[in-house]
Parts: structure tokens; C-alpha cells; sequence
């Protein structure tokens, strides 16, 4: 099973870095897991949604 950022990793990660930044993981069979911040949060509240 792959081991991927927690959830509130994950939210501090969207807040500061682009959807298409990579995050590396420890995937299945010890094998790395490279996924962009998009596809391992889609649909997540960012930045872009705060008033200026």
C-alpha cells in the first residue's frame, strides 16, 4: 500500500506549492510513487479561493 502524505501535510503543501508540483512517495513494493499535488487532491480548496 503506498504510503502518502498525511492530511494536514497535504493541506499545507496545497497552500504554498502549484497543482502540478510532485510529490514523491513511498509506493507499492517500496517502489517511489511520483504523483502531481492535483491528482492527489482533487478538488481541494486553495489559495485562489480566499479573497484578495
Amino acid at each position: 500500500m503506498p504510503v502518502t502524505p498525511c492530511g494536514g501535510c497535504r493541506q499545507r503543501i496545497r497552500e504554498f506549492a502549484d497543482l502540478d508540483v510532485e510529490i514523491v512517495s513511498h509506493g507499492v513494493d517500496g517502489q517511489p510513487l511520483v504523483q502531481t499535488l492535483g491528482q492527489l487532491l482533487p478538488h481541494s480548496f486553495g489559495p485562489e479561493f480566499l479573497n484578495k
